[in-house]
Order: structure tokens, then C-alpha cells, then sequence
């Protein structure tokens, strides 16, 4: 369980998704403007999971605890 800013915690996903193209200016553009868009809310969190050596974005978790699939960066396997 790891606590901390939206922001933070969407970077993380941002980088697990994008791995190192990440970092370019033209993803972290992105990146800024998905997060003023779209800011992920107070107590939303991602579910991260590590298998067969790497991270993946399962699902988003919203405040109530549900599961939400409609984030940009969840996987799209289950």
C-alpha cells in the first residue's frame, strides 16, 4: 500500500505505462495535460500488480472502493 498525491501516484502509472519514452518532453506535455484535465481524486488509487517481471495497471479504485476499467492507463487484460 503505498500513500501519497494523485499526481505522484499517476506518475507512477505513467511511467509503468510508457515506460522509458516517459520521460520525453512530448509525453510529459501529455502527461501535464492529462493532469489538469482530468486530476485523479482525493482517496482514488491504482491496483499495481507485479507478475512475470514487470508492473501492470489492473484498474483504478475510485473513493467507495469500487473498481473502474475506465482509465486510460488500466490494463486491458484481467
Amino acid at each position: 500500500l503505498v500513500f501519497s498525491h494523485g499526481q505522484f501516484i499517476r506518475a507512477v502509472a505513467w511511467l509503468i505505462k510508457h515506460q522509458q519514452k516517459a520521460r520525453t518532453p512530448a509525453l510529459m506535455s501529455e502527461f501535464r495535460a492529462l493532469e489538469v484535465r482530468e486530476p485523479l481524486s482525493n482517496c482514488w488509487s491504482y491496483q499495481l500488480v507485479c507478475g512475470e517481471g514487470r508492473w501492470t495497471v489492473e484498474y483504478l479504485v475510485d473513493s467507495s472502493g469500487n473498481e473502474r476499467f475506465i482509465d486510460a492507463f488500466c490494463s486491458p487484460q484481467r
